[in-house]
């Protein structure tokens, strides 16, 4: 690899660092999404209304909840005068779980459940119903028996609850319009559970509110204040992304849930990806085909004379096939040892005798042979085998 393209790969990876480490370091956007975690302090976090609690509740010990509804109840299920609390945007869970919230409520303790849609496996045991209407978003609370307090709010296709004409509750919020009520209390043998639909009022940035940031406080207040233990669900809030599994466990959509929840996490993962596509774009590009090996023309000299004799020695020109012998004999030995071949003669046979390494006698029966050939323009069958034999050994010399 060449200087300059080093120069540019360790600039490419320092402007990478460098903007990893802006992005983790440098001023972060508010992050406006509903998460209802106990440890966002985001504004739609519960960070300052989950730290609030020991201050509501002074003689509670707060424990959070990393098991699923029905796990979790069936590890405080002979305890009494303890509470449960979940902030989310939709609670679930399915009618095992529904029966063992109701049936640990009967024992003596209570839930305070708030979210934007409740499950129907839970609503269903309640014989209540959830429905949804245009409403101008102003709702208000009833507490202490004094006029109920007026809240500002959006405007929109806001749920209420629907409820049946026996109703046993009580109804401690509602709408703008009194027929749609979004906070109640239901008694349950000897406990109660309380049912909100404004999980964002919950929220840091309501509670910071200068006109609604009482709301959290007063919805609290209908809670027994002599609760030993509270509860707080951190599952629920983010059910939102999650699928179900026996007994409503809760899992992850995508092996990618992790990373891409954490800011952090989903930046490092689209660097990885990033250099990655830039590896493979320099590397296709720098990357060339292997240069084929180009051998030389091999001599096939030896192989052509060969079938050419072979041709004149099955039509029985033998002294076509022995000329063309003693030709191709002779270039040899101008080739090899470097010696003319215009007089065969004695001081011919000598040279070649000492250079080939052959016996003296030997090559001068060959020049013999050749200039008896030459001279008759005659040739036995026996006398060309002669002379193939004696001039292979020079002939087949590469």
């Amino acid at each position: 690899m060449k200087y300059k393209q080093w120069i540019g790969i360790c600039l490419l990876v320092l402007l990478t660092f460098a903007y990893a480490w802006y992005e983790t370091e440098g001023p972060k956007e508010v992050d406006w999404s509903a998460t209802y975690s106990r440890k966002d302090k985001i504004p739609y976090g519960t960070y300052i209304l989950y730290r609030s609690l020991p201050h509501l509740f002074p003689e509670a010990e707060i424990v959070p909840a990393n098991l699923d509804l029905y796990e979790e109840l069936q590890k405080v299920e002979q305890v009494r005068n303890t509470g449960y609390i979940s902030v989310s945007a939709y609670f679930k869970t399915d009618g095992e779980g529904a029966k063992r919230l109701l049936e640990w409520i009967g024992r003596g303790n209570w839930a305070f459940i708030v979210a934007d849609k409740l499950q129907d496996s839970l609503l269903d045991a309640l014989g209540i119903a959830l429905d949804y209407a245009e409403t101008s978003g102003a709702f208000k609370l009833v507490y202490g028996g004094s006029k109920p307090k007026m809240y500002p709010g959006k405007s929109g296709y806001l749920p209420y609850f629907k409820l049946p004409s026996d109703f046993s509750g009580e109804v401690l919020g509602r709408n703008e319009q009194d027929s749609m009520p979004h906070f109640i209390r239901i008694p349950y043998r000897k406990g109660q559970l309380l049912l909100n639909l404004k999980p964002v009022l919950f929220t840091n940035h309501a509670v910071l509110d200068s006109v609604r940031g009482d709301y959290y406080y007063q919805a609290l207040s209908f809670l027994p204040a002599d609760t030993k233990k509270i509860i707080w669900d951190v599952l629920s809030a983010d059910k939102g992304n999650m699928v179900w599994g026996a007994y409503g466990t809760a899992l992850p959509k995508t092996p990618l849930w992790v990373i891409l929840r954490y800011p952090a996490l989903k930046l490092a993962l689209y660097l990885i990806l990033a250099g990655a596509l830039l590896y493979v774009f320099f590397r296709a590009r720098r990357e060339q085909r292997p240069v084929p090996m180009m051998l030389p023309p091999r001599n096939r000299m030896l192989e052509f004379v060969s079938t050419i004799s072979l041709l004149y020695y099955k039509k029985g020109e033998h002294v076509s096939v022995a000329l063309k012998r003693i030709d191709f004999f002779l270039e040899r030995v101008r080739v090899r040892y470097f010696l003319r071949t215009d007089n065969l003669n004695d001081r011919f046979a000598e040279l070649l005798a000492e250079r080939s390494g052959a016996e003296r006698e030997e090559v001068e029966a060959l020049v013999r042979l050749i200039c008896r050939i030459r001279e008759r323009r005659q040739v036995s069958e026996e006398e060309l085998k002669q002379l193939m034999e004696k001039t292979e050994k020079y002939c087949n010399v590469k």
